[in-house]
């Protein structure tokens, strides 16, 4: 059903409550009321009640749906954000910093010939995107269908620098991207279910994923 319908019916249940409620005391006095309830005085009960009671469905209804289901934001952060031109930019040379961190001898962040701005700042990204979702705006099963690898690669190609940058700078850097990563791996899992542990991506399934964001093309 409609998020449209669904608010509709609501708004519909509510309306009819009142005006049950306004028929209920217009019709009866308090003196009345104080009388043993009769069969007209039970059924308006009745019908009172049914109509609170489905109101109060279709609203929390309502806002599952919203929570659940509603693309809005994630068709926001996918095509106004993810999918610019300067968000490609960046995700080439954050995926670039990756490859060349992931494939170094040394493991040393600060020496990379890319450096790590543009790591930064997808994975600033990820971490606005993280803290919505924790706070209520959007749903790990959405998130899940629009930028389940994504996530997978930046987090597991970025695990080590993000507990580097929480290290060295603030503990909260990034706070967000693992409890991203987590929820949409438990998607995940529930989907196709395979234990959490299996959804590892091996060495080869990440370096595929980064030399594919390395080689991406501007879209807009």
């Amino acid at each position: 059903m409609p998020n449209w319908i669904v608010d509709l019916l609501g708004s519909f249940m509510n309306g009819l409550a009142l005006i049950a409620l306004a028929i209920w005391a217009a019709v009866f006095s308090p003196r009345e009321q104080q009388k043993k309830p009769n069969r007209l005085h039970i059924f308006i009960l009745w019908i009172l009640a049914i109509l609170i009671i489905a109101s109060l469905v279709f609203q929390i209804l309502s806002a599952f749906r919203h929570y659940s289901y509603d693309t809005e934001l994630a068709r926001y952060y996918e095509d106004n954000r993810f999918e610019s031109s300067r968000m490609i930019e960046h995700r080439k040379q954050a995926a670039a910093a990756l490859k060349e961190y992931l494939s170094s001898t040394n493991k040393n962040w600060e020496t990379l010939t890319n450096g790590t701005d543009d790591l930064d700042y997808v994975l600033g990204f990820f971490d606005e995107l993280g803290y919505d979702q924790q706070h209520g705006r959007i749903s790990a099963d959405v998130i899940h269908e629009y930028f389940y690898a994504d996530i997978v690669g930046y987090y597991q190609g970025a695990a080590q620098y993000i507990a580097y940058s929480q290290k060295s700078d603030s503990t909260t850097d990034f706070s967000y991207v693992k409890l991203l990563f987590d929820s949409v791996r438990e998607v995940e899992s529930r989907k196709t279910r395979q234990p959490i542990s299996a959804l590892d991506w091996t060495d080869k399934e990440l370096a595929d994923y980064l030399k594919s964001e390395i080689s991406l093309k501007e879209s807009k």
